[in-house]
């Protein structure tokens, strides 16, 4: 049985995760990268940081990266543009995948984000 204080996460997490964008990244512009350094910066001290080894990791074979954005337009947005202007990362989360199983290498949310449903996003 969920405590009250569980339920009521659970809604503020239900409603948020409405808002929250998660996709998998095949490529890393320079932009994407910086803002992902400051996530990471953010969340790890300096001797846990990754730093651009960040992309390198990212990308092999095997490995992979999820990055969460806000799903809201900015403000301003016209209706219905196309395509959407790019959003400032919220979190991450660095997997390795075998055929036997996955492991989450580093997942960071940024500290503005942290408490919306961010991080289970990225679990999920």
């Amino acid at each position: 049985m969920a405590t009250q204080a569980e339920e009521d996460l659970s809604g503020v997490a239900a409603e948020q995760a409405d808002l929250i964008r998660v996709r998998l990244l095949r490529n890393m512009s320079p932009h994407t990268l910086s803002s992902l350094l400051a996530v990471e910066r953010d969340a790890f001290p300096e001797c846990e940081r990754l730093g651009n080894y960040m992309q390198e990791l990212s990308m092999q074979r095997n490995n992979g990266l999820v990055i969460a954005e806000d799903h809201r337009p900015p403000p301003g947005t016209p209706p219905g543009a196309f395509p959407a202007p790019l959003a400032e990362p919220q979190g991450f989360l660095l997997f390795s995948r075998t055929a036997e199983a996955g492991v989450i290498m580093k997942i960071a949310v940024a500290a503005a984000f942290r408490g919306r449903g961010v991080g289970t996003a990225l679990l999920r």
